[in-house]
């Protein structure tokens, strides 16, 4: 989950998470959610989740008692500190750091969820990410309006505010920032395994 805009708080199991705008929240299945919003506008929430992938394999998540995964919680304010560090950071194609990756704590983690990896990329202003690939389906949330845009294969996918694109698996993709503002995308990837 993403939050767009708001606060509120999300009950899930016996947990009770209290959240902001612009903070991420990985949850497994197997539990009920419940969400409040904490004022009267309301709130929006983003959601990703394998549900589609849980349907075609037959598959269901297990009970909450079974699993080893557990709820967590990433604020915008860590996240972006996060970040910060990671623009002081050489990669090894002697290019700087750009994104982090979110993970946890629990036994045989490492990444956001068993099925997930999840990132937080920006794109310095007046630059671009060099064309990659992976093997896994990427899903981006955009998370400024800026003029910028992404060529994923020989399509070109202007970005607008929280607009959601895909990238599928083993596509040539680029991010691209014309502008004299860092953007920044929250990505999703069916990678974690």
């Amino acid at each position: 989950l993403y939050a767009i805009r708001g606060s509120g708080t999300l009950r899930w199991d016996d947990e009770e998470i209290h959240w902001n705008t612009g903070d991420v929240i990985i949850l497994p299945g197997g539990a009920q959610q419940q969400h409040t919003a904490g004022g009267e506008d309301g709130a929006v929430l983003w959601m990703c989740t394998n549900q589609p992938l849980l349907a075609f394999d037959n598959a269901r998540p297990l009970p909450t008692g079974e699993s080893t995964i557990r709820p967590a919680h990433y604020t915008r304010a860590a996240m972006m500190a996060a970040l910060q560090h990671a623009f002081t950071q050489t990669r090894r194609n002697g290019r700087q750091a750009r994104s982090v990756m979110f993970g946890t704590d629990e036994p045989g983690g490492g990444t956001a969820s068993p099925g997930f990896t999840v990132a937080l990329n920006s794109i310095p202003e007046r630059d671009h990410q060099l064309p990659h690939r992976h093997n896994s389906a990427a899903i981006s949330l955009v998370l400024e309006d800026r003029d910028c845009f992404s060529m994923v294969g020989d399509v070109r996918v202007p970005w607008s505010e929280f607009a959601t694109f895909l990238t599928p698996a083993g596509e040539p993709h680029s991010h691209h920032n014309p502008t004299v503002a860092a953007a920044m995308l929250l990505i999703v990837q069916d990678g974690g395994f």
